[in-house]
């Protein structure tokens, strides 16, 4: 507690003499206060609380927090309690997105090369996909729901990834949102087809030519916006690797690959739209690095005290 005026011991009789002890008295309080640091707007409580912001520890690593605590000599300790909960939802964070995106996987390739495998094999969905309602519309209703998935990776997604890279963040929730909206678009075309042979069943006698052109017309705008709704679903992708590659959440081989693997599967599909076969050899290293990139994420999440240690340019 701050020192008090103490009352004179011994009074005089001079008036004058008195009020100059008393203003002797005065001046010494003030000038034990002010060095105290009351008058001067800081309170000794104030001067002892810790720094916000960057703090630097004995080897020289950067860390923020919100508010580290300090021990002996002003040194931080480690990170608060709210540093530390930020970076365990991070890493939640980061195996959330790797299920997600394991699931979205898994859906999708068992919607394109198993589910929609019986609708196109032998005579073709013309003569036999009026026998197949249920494959039609499952098909349909997997493939919305694989790029709703697609769309919550973006979504989740945001939070970490803009703090690091946040154009390349923007642009993967963005894509996504495309790809669920194309996604929309081929089923609908995809639903076309069931209903061209559901027409061609009830027919009595077809006539064959305006059909098979009915058909061919049919499966030019499946196959159309097919191809341009994996293109940008590849770019989405390729987004996504080249924002982890930037923010260093994970060892940067995994999204270097990741982003090499998607411009294999781009391009090998951009092919088709110059009406040149696609190598299936072309959609392995994709499905190589999603499938390890869904695995890590799994196992380790998200590693942002190391992301933020390099992005300071100091080892964590």
């Amino acid at each position: 507690m701050s020192p008090r005026p103490q009352r004179l011991a011994r009074q005089t009789p001079n008036t004058v003499g008195q009020a100059l002890v008393l203003g002797d008295a005065w001046s010494g309080y003030r000038s034990q206060v002010r060095h105290s640091g009351i008058l001067s707007g800081t309170s000794p409580k104030a001067q002892l609380r810790p720094a916000v912001g960057v703090v630097r520890n004995p080897h020289g690593a950067v860390r923020r927090a919100g508010r580290s605590r300090i021990g002996v000599r002003g040194q931080a300790t480690g990170p608060t309690r709210t540093a530390r909960l930020a970076m365990i939802t991070e890493k939640q964070t980061g195996h959330l997105i790797g299920a997600l995106l394991l699931v979205a996987m898994l859906l999708g390739l068992w919607n394109n090369f198993g589910l929609t495998a019986p609708i196109f094999s032998g005579a073709g969905y013309l003569h036999q996909g009026s026998q197949m309602p249920l494959l039609f519309g499952a098909s349909a209703l997997l493939g919305l729901v694989t790029s709703a998935l697609s769309l919550a990776v973006g979504v989740v997604a945001w939070p970490v990834l803009r703090q690091y890279s946040p154009y390349f963040a923007l642009a993967f929730l963005l894509l996504t949102a495309v790809g669920l909206a194309t996604s929309a678009v081929e089923q609908s075309s995809f639903l076309s087809m069931l209903s061209l042979s559901q027409q061609y069943a009830k027919t009595a006698s077809p006539d064959p030519a305006l059909f098979e052109l009915l058909h061919s017309m049919v499966s030019a705008d499946r196959n159309g916006i097919h191809y341009i709704d994996k293109i940008i679903g590849g770019g989405g992708i390729l987004v996504l690797h080249l924002a982890l590659l930037r923010s260093r959440l994970l060892p940067r081989f995994i999204p270097a690959f990741g982003a090499l693997a998607a411009l294999i599967q781009m391009g090998g599909i951009s092919l088709e739209l110059f009406s040149r076969d696609l190598p299936p050899l072309m959609l392995a290293p994709l499905a190589l690095a999603q499938l390890v990139l869904c695995l890590t994420l799994l196992v380790r999440g998200f590693s942002p005290v190391k992301a933020a240690a390099q992005k300071a340019g100091v080892l964590a």
